[in-house]
């Protein structure tokens, strides 16, 4: 914070333990004006916070603030720092499953030299962005231009248009003729009434043609395991590669663990770092001071859930 032009000493700094279970603390939080916080921890506090006008969140996602009834208050949520992270993250994977890495290292462990088999080359193949935020353009945009790849969207919003990385943009109305076309998904999209099982049932039917390799980065909520299952069962598509899940830690029960065609991760794709968090905040108090509520960039819409 002080690299970042802020008084350290102007803060009051709590922990989860001390907010809960300190008299001091909630003291500290019936007069705070401005509070600087993880959603989980913040939200079950927020009857404490009788002065809140601004919560800045750590993370990208608010869902803990949207599931409580305070609606009159400014939230903020983390923005702008995860799109090259979650490019990255597409990146490993998709270059990992075009050159058979896991079956190379299968074919090591075995002492077998695997020699020949064939790759398909990134120019010749397309991926589609489920969710064109900050986060999605980023990922369209480093898949573009460094591995040539043709790269088309799918948004809620109809319409619109200028990014430049994306061939072509479907709404979700069109979901069935974009999942058609693509030879890799990857979804960005957040927790949602409009997105919570937008890929359940037979939505991925349409991708039987092409059998992309499905990434999940965005909320577990997108797609139900049942429903995962059934579309690698069913040959719709032929990986899973999953980052966040419905449940969290994913259960040790789930059939997911041990699937040959699923590879899963725990919820890494992005990960907050501390001096992101500190220039977001610098960055909006800045605008606050300035300008209030109103300048804040980056906030939480309640109606729409980000």
């Amino acid at each position: 914070m002080r690299a970042r032009g802020l008084d350290v000493a102007a803060f009051d700094w709590l922990d989860s333990a001390a907010a809960l279970e300190s008299d001091g603390a909630r003291a500290v939080l019936a007069r705070a004006h401005v509070i600087v916080g993880e959603p989980s921890v913040c939200a079950p506090l927020l009857e404490h916070c009788r002065s809140l006008v601004w919560l800045q969140s750590t993370f990208a996602g608010c869902n803990q603030l949207l599931q409580q009834p305070r609606r009159d208050f400014v939230a903020t949520r983390l923005a702008g720092q995860f799109g090259p992270d979650m490019a990255e993250y597409t990146a490993l994977h998709v270059l990992g499953c075009e050159r058979r890495l896991r079956s190379l290292w299968e074919s090591q462990q075995r002492c077998e030299w695997a020699a020949g088999g064939g790759y398909r080359r990134l120019s010749a193949l397309t991926l589609g962005v489920l969710g064109l935020g900050d986060i999605g353009s980023c990922v369209a945009r480093t898949m573009r231009r460094a591995f040539q790849m043709e790269v088309i969207g799918c948004r809620r919003r109809e319409g619109g248009g200028g990014e430049a990385e994306v061939a072509r943009t479907y709404s979700t109305r069109e979901l069935p003729a974009f999942l058609a076309r693509c030879d890799y998904i990857v979804s960005v999209l957040p927790s949602t009434a409009a997105t919570a099982g937008l890929l359940a049932g037979d939505a991925l039917a349409p991708c039987a043609a092409r059998r992309p390799v499905l990434l999940n980065v965005g909320r577990g909520d997108l797609i139900p395991e049942e429903s995962i299952l059934r579309a690698l069962e069913q040959g719709w598509i032929s990986h899973y590669v999953g980052d966040v899940f419905a449940s969290e830690p994913l259960p040790q029960s789930s059939l997911l663990w041990k699937h040959p065609q699923v590879t899963i991760t725990p919820h890494i794709a992005a990960v907050t770092q501390s001096s992101d968090v500190a220039e977001a905040f610098a960055s909006n108090m800045r605008r606050f001071e300035q300008g209030g509520v109103a300048a804040l960039h980056h906030v939480v819409d309640w109606s729409s859930g980000y």
